[in-house]
């Protein structure tokens, strides 16, 4: 039995503020800020996103596709997000393509590869 090296890609965490104004940008792209009542909602799904770029991105598309951005919709949404992320076929396909974005990279560029 012969050990192959592995190599885990660790993404790259952003920091709070990054990861806040990535999120705002992407949810909120006309003013690139969060509404007052819904900046501790706003809070919470970014801890949820673990300071994850790809994380923050695909939660943010999700969320401003959403007609009404109040923050009934957006509890529900937190509350909901384990299986939003299992069922919403946009973070699916989000999944689906960066894993294969990531596999077909030459080795080289895989060492490096971080959204």
């Amino acid at each position: 039995m012969s050990c192959i090296p592995v190599n885990i890609h660790e993404q790259e965490k952003f920091n709070k503020k990054y990861s806040r104004e990535l999120f705002f940008k992407r949810v909120f792209p006309e003013q690139q800020t969060c509404p007052e009542e819904l900046r501790n909602l706003s809070q919470n799904i970014l801890e949820k996103c673990d300071a994850s770029s790809l994380t923050i991105v695909a939660i943010a598309a999700t969320l401003a596709s959403k007609p009404k951005k109040t923050s009934k919709e957006w509890e529900g949404f937190l509350k909901h997000l384990s299986s939003e992320l299992e069922s919403n076929p946009y973070l699916q396909r989000v999944m689906k393509i960066s894993i294969f974005s990531y596999t077909d990279l030459p080795y080289m560029c895989s060492d490096v590869f971080y959204i």
